[in-house]
């Protein structure tokens, strides 16, 4: 197996090589041969991905999702709760969680929203785990709610975990991960933290990493 992690715009893309090719979020919007050049940097040819997975409805995770498609001809699959962001090229609220989470947002706030073209997801999960082995990888989704009530999770028989903003980097403590920045259900997030703690040992993120346990800081509230 192999993975290779870019940063497109905003977030990371992260592709898995197993049996066959997957590609997790698409990173923020590029015309079709900006994103080809994207995957030509990565050394993946957009025909071999055989399936594209987006975390979660958040312009930076799902810009690209229409472009991929038309690169690749894969199928996108999505959560349930993410179908109308995804669909309208709206997104879900941002809601700050504790002291750095407010920091954050007063950061970036003012900041122009990249655009997101419309796309119709081809398989829809919902909250109970989805096997990916018949897509040549060795591993399951997730519904990871916390972040935003749309979050899936991608963790490999391996022990990887792919978690989009569920886990991210902590830009005012040295640069280690915490738990989201933006969270609009804390409940929610500390179960979904605390499976993946249970089942992954290493974090592929959007924002920062790959993280190790030892690495994440569960910010003050």
């Amino acid at each position: 197996m192999e993975i290779i992690s870019r940063e497109i715009g905003l977030s990371n893309v992260h592709v898995i090589r197993g049996e066959k090719t997957v590609i997790i979020d698409t990173g923020c919007y590029r015309n079709k041969a900006g994103m080809a050049n994207e995957l030509y940097l990565m050394g993946v040819d957009p025909k071999e991905i055989s399936l594209i997975i987006v975390t979660h409805g958040h312009f930076d995770h799902c810009g690209n999702l229409k472009v991929l498609k038309e690169l690749t001809g894969a199928p996108i699959l999505a959560h349930e709760k993410a179908v109308k962001f995804l669909e309208t090229g709206e997104f879900a609220p941002y809601v700050t969680r504790g002291e750095w989470g407010q920091m954050f947002f007063d950061m970036v706030k003012g900041s122009p929203l990249d655009i997101t073209p419309g796309v119709t997801p081809d398989i829809v999960v919902g909250d109970e785990d989805f096997d990916l082995k018949p897509y040549g990888v060795n591993g399951k989704i997730v519904y990871s709610p916390g972040h935003v009530n749309n979050n899936i999770s991608v963790v490999l028989d391996t022990g990887e975990a792919f978690c989009g903003d569920t886990i991210v980097i902590n830009p005012f403590n040295n640069f280690t991960g915490t738990g989201a920045l933006f969270c609009d259900d804390r409940e929610a997030l500390d179960k979904t933290m605390a499976r993946l703690y249970k089942e992954a040992n290493v974090y592929y993120s959007g924002h920062g990493g790959p993280f190790t346990k030892d690495q994440i800081i569960v910010d003050p509230e």
